[in-house]
């Protein structure tokens, strides 16, 4: 599956468009794609923008050209945000939990605690009520989101121990730049240290923090493993990818190229959503492997690390955007369930 995925990465990033024969004209849309995954590792972002690039590329008879930046090329992850709102950035896929800073509901999937796995996570967010809260995202920000996938649920690491939720405290955490991660990690007795992805690696090499959360695929992607020595699969928080495009340029597209868009928006998804749970088995191992000593908590000592959690996150929740949208996401949850 490796070899199968590698292969079709390198195949998408190095397509050159399809023109008809003696075609010079200039393309109508130049696209600028970035993602803060490297070409070094399997990587469902860049299958997801390889696919993108393909169909724009070869599908648009050389109207479009499509660019990827992998490894932060065109900056942090916030900074691709912040590209994308201004327009100097056409698309970019990072957390979805950096949105949180832009627009405050999309904080609600990223509360501990309220969605289990994968399969709810992509179904909630792509649904209708996902659709209507980006919608909303969009009217307010001009950032209009593409897709919102699960890649898998959060765990901590560290280079001191991690057995139980005891063994947190007092100890500091890298964590995401939105206020929902701190009030997180803060609930275990721990010190949080919000910071960009890319400055990670040498603040826990240097020993400015001890730790810090992400899903197995971003621990890979990082190389986390090469300076942690625990880590604990307390799988406290969704951790969502978001691809996101300037709306005011997903507007502008004529119909025809809008549609290619659409439909190979539909097959990313698709493959992104096998890669990453291909990543999720296979990872696991691989950390194993690297030498990273990872504790499996039972059932109860899980119920140890996520109800502090929990109900502080809940709680500043609704602090910030009111009962209404904490309960309506609920029952949206609460339905789906029940529906299965």
């Amino acid at each position: 599956m490796k070899r199968i995925v590698g292969i079709a990465v390198l195949l998408a990033l190095i397509l050159v468009p399809l023109t008809a024969a003696g075609k010079t004209e200039a393309p109508e849309f130049i696209i600028k794609a970035t993602t803060s995954h490297s070409e070094s590792v399997d990587s469902a972002e860049l299958v997801y923008l390889g696919i993108l690039k393909e169909a724009m590329e070869s599908k648009t008879n050389g109207r479009v050209k499509f660019d990827i930046y992998p490894s932060e090329q065109l900056g942090n992850q916030t900074e691709m945000v912040q590209g994308v709102q201004a327009g100097t950035i056409e698309i970019a896929s990072f957390n979805y939990a950096i949105l949180n800073s832009y627009f405050q509901e999309t904080m609600l999937p990223t509360v501990p605690g309220f969605l289990s796995d994968a399969t709810e996570v992509n179904a909630i967010m792509n649904g209708p009520w996902g659709d209507a809260l980006h919608a909303r995202m969009e009217a307010a920000t001009g950032i209009k989101v593409l897709s919102a996938l699960s890649n898998g649920f959060r765990c901590f690491t560290s280079n001191k121990p991690l057995n139980t939720i005891a063994s947190a405290k007092g100890q500091t955490f890298r964590t995401m730049q939105n206020q929902i991660s701190v009030k997180m990690v803060e609930a275990l007795g721990a010190n949080a240290v919000p910071m960009a992805s890319g400055e990670m690696y040498s603040a826990m090499q240097n020993g400015i923090v001890d730790g810090q959360e992400n899903p197995v695929n971003n621990i890979l992607v990082d190389k986390t493993y090469e300076v942690q020595k625990y880590m604990v699969m307390d799988n406290h928080m969704a951790s969502i990818c978001a691809i996101i495009i300037n709306a005011k340029l997903y507007n502008s597209l004529p119909a025809d190229i809008r549609k290619v868009l659409d439909e190979a928006v539909a097959e990313a998804e698709k493959a992104a959503i096998e890669m990453y749970k291909v990543i999720e088995v296979e990872g696991i191992k691989k950390l194993q492997d690297y030498g990273l000593q990872i504790y499996f908590p039972t059932s109860e000592e899980l119920l140890a690390w996520q109800a502090p959690i929990m109900k502080a996150t809940e709680s500043f929740a609704r602090q910030q955007l009111g009962n209404g949208p904490v309960d309506e996401f609920q029952k949206v949850i609460a339905d789906y369930r029940a529906s299965k």
